[in-house]
């Protein structure tokens, strides 16, 4: 018995070892998300990694009002609103923010002055769950000029947007 239990937790570490996901992953059913009063649904619920929530990004940019270009082949994602550009990639934790198509230029090549961009490193990355693209939801909607706060008692997201 004791060998038994000695090959299975080895093949537990390994497993967890081999996956590269170190980070914990809460699935909450539970977790309300409202823009502007008004309480999104979503198809694939938002999630909480490493004390992060994040959530699909359609859903959220959807309600704000923000266009959405997803390159699948690269798995990246482009976000924009009237100037205001971003910028991500599924598995990294770099998110670049610009306004005047900056970030536009910075991905042409054609963006002479770095300071029009700003660079944020992100507590997690955007990931893939089930086929939908989360991203940190406090880091996306502030991106682009929205009021974030978070009520642990009723786990609950809440944008305003502002200007």
């Amino acid at each position: 018995m004791r060998k038994f239990l000695g090959i299975f937790l080895t093949f537990v570490m390994l497993s967890i070892m081999c996956t590269g996901n170190v980070g914990t992953v809460i699935a909450q059913d539970n977790i309300t998300v409202t823009v502007n009063g008004n309480i999104l649904s979503f198809d694939q619920p938002p999630i909480i990694k490493d004390g992060r929530t994040l959530v699909p990004l359609s859903a959220i940019f959807e309600a704000l009002g923000v266009a959405v270009e997803w390159n699948g082949e690269m798995r990246t994602i482009f976000a924009s609103k009237f100037d205001r550009e971003i910028f991500m990639e599924i598995d990294k934790t770099t998110m670049f923010v610009g306004d005047n198509f900056a970030v536009t230029r910075l991905m042409e090549g054609t963006l002479t002055d770095t300071s029009e961009i700003k660079i944020i490193e992100l507590d997690v990355a955007p990931m893939i769950v089930n086929d939908r693209t989360l991203v940190p939801v406090r880091a996306a909607a502030e991106s682009f000029n929205c009021i974030v706060s978070w009520d642990d008692n009723t786990k609950t997201v809440t944008i305003t947007e502002w200007e």
